[in-house]
């Protein structure tokens, strides 16, 4: 598939065809994409991503984006109480970050009042004055850890160069 857009905007492609295994045996394709064309928007969200929490913890969903841009920004996080998702619960932040591309909701906004998994996505959109778009989104997700923790990590952080070291370690390597 090779297409040249002769604009930004989004783009809805339809996609259908065929492809024959060794044996001749015929598999359809068929699928339908949503496609957005603009310059890349860099998101720095306001944690590391991936990052657990703990049961009555607040979801951060700040972001700083580069280039700094006053962006329009959606935070979505889709919860799911006991890894069950019958039970989602979803969320949604809409705002507009300022003109340092610095955008962060009222404290307390997402409570994570349950054990389990989130999925957050993050989106955000800037037009220029001359029409030129800018786009930016991202999606991860993580645990939310209950009172009673059944997972025990051990060990410590960094790395163990007691018996052994690397040949001219630099300094951020040492101990």
């Amino acid at each position: 598939f090779a297409y040249q857009f002769d604009q930004d905007g989004r783009y809805t492609i339809f996609l259908y065809g065929y492809v024959n295994d060794i044996y001749g045996r015929e598999y359809r394709l068929e699928s339908t994409y949503d496609v957005t064309v603009a310059r890349v928007l860099d998101l720095d969200p306001g944690q590391l991503p991936t990052t657990p929490y703990m049961q009555d913890d607040f979801f951060a969903p700040g972001l700083h984006l580069f280039p700094p841009v006053a962006a329009n920004v959606t935070v979505q996080l889709v919860q799911m109480p006991f890894s069950d998702p019958a039970q989602a619960i979803t969320t949604t932040i809409t705002g507009q970050a300022n003109r340092f591309g610095y955008f962060q909701p009222p404290p307390g906004a997402i409570p994570l009042e349950f054990p389990g998994e989130f999925r957050v996505d993050y989106t955000a959109v800037y037009t220029e004055p001359d029409g030129s778009l800018w786009m930016g989104t991202m999606t991860w997700g993580s645990v939310i850890e209950g009172p009673g923790a059944q997972i025990a990590a051990h060990g410590r952080r960094g790395m163990d160069y007691q018996s052994d070291t690397i040949d001219d370690m630099p300094p951020w390597f040492e101990n």
